[in-house]
Order: structure tokens, then sequence, then C-alpha cells
């Protein structure tokens, strides 16, 4: 080994003794300034509220201004990209929904990978309700598969817009039941729940917490439920398993994520300050007033595995329909 070798091999080993305990102490101090979150989609809806909820609760445990910022687009993409993009340092986080893990199906400019990110931890979970108009004729999941059957086309339902959570969800429905539906997107849930209630649509698929005042008012009905269990909230409407559809069991969820490669003390202050803030009394209320449910603490891998997993069953259901993004 020459001595210009050996040299050069002292001075690297002599800057990674003094860079480690430099970053050590950066990720000790964390966080030093104030975090953004970023929300990919407009404000108002349950994903923008639920991210609200859940980081006003961290603000109060991480001793940091936790600031929250809407980033709209389609296919959620323009805040996901942001992020990803972002400096690995977790002072710029994304709150996602079930589009994160559908959007690089359909999106052609989706522009990232699930394993861009890396979770913080899931944050709430809301299952789907399945919802007519008060006046409908359908009364139950069983109604709707007989209807279908006599349909050669499919019977109309609602979504969101394409490839959205109300849009595949009842279209994985349709493929376990082996029946065909017609699917008329929307631009949003809300402009479709109109046409819903005067039966122009036979149903829609939506979030609980989204459903709640419509179904209490009496202007909509609910006849099915996607989760494993029964709403505490609504203990008579069936399950779609209950219906017939052997292990069904979709739920939208929020989850909280930052860009790859932020340093694992970070991410584990981070996880920390999010686990405190769903074990909030006042936000455990909250979430269930509006039939949801705080989602389990599970460890940040399982966390990545699940959205890798999601991300897969999206795909398939799109391959398998032809989907095409708007």
């Amino acid at each position: 080994m020459t001595r210009t070798f050996k040299n050069d091999l002292l001075a690297v080993m002599l800057s990674l003794l003094i860079c480690a305990p430099a970053s050590r102490a950066a990720d000790d101090a964390f966080p030093s300034k104030p975090i953004r979150v970023v929300i990919p989609v407009s404000a108002g809806g349950w994903q923008d509220a639920m991210s609200r909820l859940v980081a006003q609760k961290m603000e109060a445990n991480i001793g940091q201004s936790v600031v929250v910022e809407n980033r709209p687009s389609a296919g959620s993409v323009v805040g996901t990209q942001f992020v990803a993009k972002s400096a690995p340092d977790g002072y710029t986080l994304l709150a996602v929904s079930n589009t994160f893990a559908i959007s690089p199906a359909i999106v052609k400019s989706a522009g990232y990978s699930v394993t861009d990110f890396s979770a913080v931890g899931e944050m709430i979970r809301s299952p789907l309700l399945v919802l007519v108009g008060a006046s409908s004729r359908l009364n139950s999941i069983a109604d709707v598969i007989a209807m279908a059957r006599k349909s050669p086309d499919g019977i109309p339902y609602a979504s969101g817009g394409t490839g959205s959570t109300s849009h595949l969800v009842p279209e994985m429905f349709a493929a376990q039941a082996g029946i065909k539906l017609l699917h008329i997107p929307y631009k949003g849930n809300a402009p479709a729940i109109p046409d819903v209630i005067s039966g122009r649509v036979e149903f829609i698929f939506s979030p609980v917490s989204s459903a709640v005042a419509l179904v209490n008012s009496g202007k909509l009905r609910s006849i099915g439920i996607t989760s494993a269990r029964r709403s505490t909230l609504y203990p008579n409407v069936q399950t779609l398993r209950e219906a017939g559809l052997a292990g069904f069991d979709s739920t939208v969820y929020s989850a909280l994520l930052a860009p790859a490669g932020t340093p694992r003390a970070v991410m584990d202050r981070l996880k920390v300050s999010l686990d405190a803030a769903k074990a909030n009394a006042e936000l455990i209320a909250r979430v269930k007033e509006l039939g949801d449910e705080v989602a389990p603490n599970d460890p940040r891998d399982r966390v990545d595995a699940f959205l890798a997993e999601e991300a897969q069953r999206y795909e398939k259901v799109v391959k398998e329909k032809g989907i095409k993004g708007e």
C-alpha cells in the first residue's frame, strides 16, 4: 500500500468520524424549524379535513409549527411530485389517500412511484358506504346484483372521476360479483350526489364521513358498506362480505409520507409525534363521530408494504378493466 493511498484513506476515515457526530446531532435536534405538510388535493374534502385534524394535533406535541399546504391537481400528481423532489430531511411531508397508489397506474404523467416515499404512518381510515336515493328501488346489495344481471349494458353508477376510489372500488365489487356496471364520472363526489338523489344514476360509493349529513337527513340511504365489519355509526348496514362477496374489504385511508432517504432518526421522531396525535382523546372522539376510525400504529415498514400492495391491486383492476386516465 503506497504512502499516498494510506494518507488518502486516513483522510476519508477522519472525515467520516467528524461528519457522523454532526449528522447525529442534526437528527437529534429535529425539528428545528416549521414542518410543511403538503395535501395534493383541494381544501374541503375528506382527505384535506382528516389531514388537517391530525396535523393540528401533531403540532401540539412536536415542538414546531406544522403548516398545511394544498397543492391540488388531477390525480394529485403536482403535490406528490413536489414532495418527491424535496429534500429528505423531514421538513416537507405528504398527506395521501388511495389516489396516491392509483395514479401511477392511470396517469401517464404521474412521475413517481410509491417507492419514492417512506411512510411515517397511517392516519385515518374510512369505509365506503353504498348510497342510493331515498326513493330508490334498491334496498340491498343483492338488489344491485340482481338488477345488473338483468341489464346487459350494466346499471349506471356515479363516481368522483375516472381512476378515483369511488370508481375503482365499485369495479372491484363488480368483478367479484360477476356483474357489469356503467361508469358515469363526475368532477368529484359532491357534484354527483344530486343525480344519485334523483335516481339519474343508481348509486355511488362514498366515505362514511362525507355521507353522514345526507344519510341522516333522509336524502340518501345506505345499502352496504365496504369494510370487513359493520360501522358503529350505521350498525344495521350490511357489509359486502355479508352480502356474499367473500373477503371483500376496501377502505379510504389517509397516510403521512416523507421522501425516501429521510434519516431514520427523523422518521422515528415523526412517527412518535403522529402516534401521539392519534392517541389524542379529542381527535378520537371527532373521528368516531364522523363514522371513521383512527388507523392502527403499525410499524413504518408495514405501512410501506401496504401501500405497495395497494398500488399492485389498483394496477390489476386498471389493466383488467382497460381504464384510461382522463
